[in-house]
């Protein structure tokens, strides 16, 4: 049973209508991360030995979606969130896939016949390749997960450069990154495009969520992973600098995209903080298992821990959407307050996620002490005024996030919620303009 928020005469007022919703269809786009690469071959840490131990090559591969080249596993993240959510999953994940280079174009040198996505625009798109009619048949996805941008600005050749002092080591000047920043950029755009395109061919565009990548050098020029025993060739204190900020930017890109098409964020570096190479407990398979076997893919990719903490993060994002109709006036009820849309034109998703579910997305305050933050989204297409109700103990002040900064919303408290209209939809927050304890306003 589901519950709809009705928002009457001002006043909402919550109550329990329709019949069961069916299981979710969602589709697994991306790359190696979201395809499980390491797990398939077994490694384990040995925290007491600092040392790689148990695995070996070749690995053993899920075929359900993909054949053995995209070394995909059932501990991947994309069905973690399926049996959390009791989704019906189709995943296209595939170890290597880039931009052009699996997303919307076929893969070479993986027996793929055809590529996760396709491209349907009317422009042709150089290495693109026909539409996938499997993901969206027999029916279109409400939920989709994308992992990409690693491949696109090939992350793992600058990292083995970077390591390899007897071949010159790594240049760290930040402009080497703008090219393939830009390619990175593109591709994810015309990534996003595609899937709204598909949607609104559909008649139901997804909830998109994309991952960022995690950091799991840390600072520690001992750590066996960061320097592996090989002659001449270790990560030093300045390499180390030079790739995180080569991370943020790769990361940064990535939201920005996102933002641009109403997509959602997941940030893996909080999930993965105290895990990093070296820890008691890593949830990242380390460089220094080549040392072990030569041919392993695993470096870099998370352990199964790792990839139980990115699906449980994404399911609960995802538990946070609800369906919106077209029509005129619709009431949608999401797990965190409600919505009220003027007119709704192509069907789509909505999500009010607490700030605490997707990390770094929601701006810090400037001006008043928040009570509760929340990222809100929809992949629906609406015009007018889209009216927002969050739930509250107490009489607050609706802020939302728009133009680089907080602005207040002209705001209503009763029943519980407090609600304010809105033109668009960004981050939003509760909170008053009241001075903190210390005397001073909270930044």
């Amino acid at each position: 049973m589901s519950f709809s928020g009705l928002l009457i005469a001002g006043t909402l007022a919550l109550t329990l209508t329709g019949p069961v919703q069916p299981a979710p269809r969602y589709v697994a786009l991306g790359d190696s991360v979201a395809a499980g690469e390491g797990i398939g071959e077994g490694w384990t840490w040995n925290a007491g030995k600092q040392h790689w131990v148990g695995g070996s090559t070749p690995g053993r591969w899920d075929t359900t979606f993909r054949p053995v080249p995209c070394h995909q596993t059932r501990q991947g993240y994309p069905w973690v969130v399926a049996a959390r959510l009791g989704a019906d999953l189709k995943d296209f994940a595939c170890t290597g896939a880039s931009g052009i280079d699996g997303i919307l174009g076929v893969q070479p040198d993986r027996d793929l016949d055809g590529a996760q996505l396709g491209w349907t625009g009317a422009a042709p798109l150089a290495g693109a390749a026909p539409a996938n009619l499997a993901y969206d048949a027999p029916a279109p996805p409400s939920l989709v997960s994308l992992t990409l941008g690693a491949d696109d600005v090939d992350f793992a050749g600058l990292v083995g450069r970077c390591y390899k002092k007897y071949d010159g080591g790594c240049s760290h000047a930040p402009s080497r990154l703008d090219a393939v920043l830009q390619r990175q950029k593109a591709n994810l755009a015309h990534t996003l495009q595609e899937i709204e395109r598909r949607g609104a061919a559909d008649g139901r565009k997804p909830l998109v969520v994309q991952t960022t990548y995690y950091d799991p050098f840390g600072s520690d020029t001992k750590c066996v992973d960061n320097r592996p025993e090989w002659p001449l060739a270790y990560l030093n204190a300045a390499d180390l600098r030079f790739l995180a900020g080569a991370q943020v930017r790769m990361n940064q890109t990535i939201i920005d995209v996102a933002a641009e098409h109403g997509a959602l964020v997941l940030d893996t570096d909080p999930l993965f903080a105290d895990h990093l190479w070296c820890s008691p407990d890593p949830w990242v398979y380390g460089i220094s298992i080549k040392r072990s076997d030569k041919h392993t893919m695993a470096p870099f990719h998370p352990m199964p821990a790792g990839q139980q903490a990115l699906g449980e993060a994404m399911a609960t994002v995802f538990a946070s959407a609800a369906p919106v109709d077209a029509g005129t006036d619709v009431h949608v009820r999401v797990a965190h307050g409600a919505l009220r849309f003027s007119s709704v034109s192509t069907p789509g998703e909505a999500a009010i996620v607490p700030a605490a579910d997707l990390p770094g997305s929601v701006p810090p305050s400037s001006g008043f002490v928040v009570g509760s933050a929340y990222a809100v989204t929809t992949s629906a297409d609406f015009s007018g005024d889209v009216t927002i109700a969050l739930p509250s103990a107490r009489a607050q002040q609706l802020f939302q996030y728009l133009d680089g900064g907080w602005r207040p919303v002209p705001s209503a408290f009763d029943g519980g919620f407090v609600r304010g209209t809105v033109s668009s939809l960004s981050p939003v927050a509760l909170g008053t303009t009241s001075l903190n304890p210390a005397g001073r306003r909270a930044r």
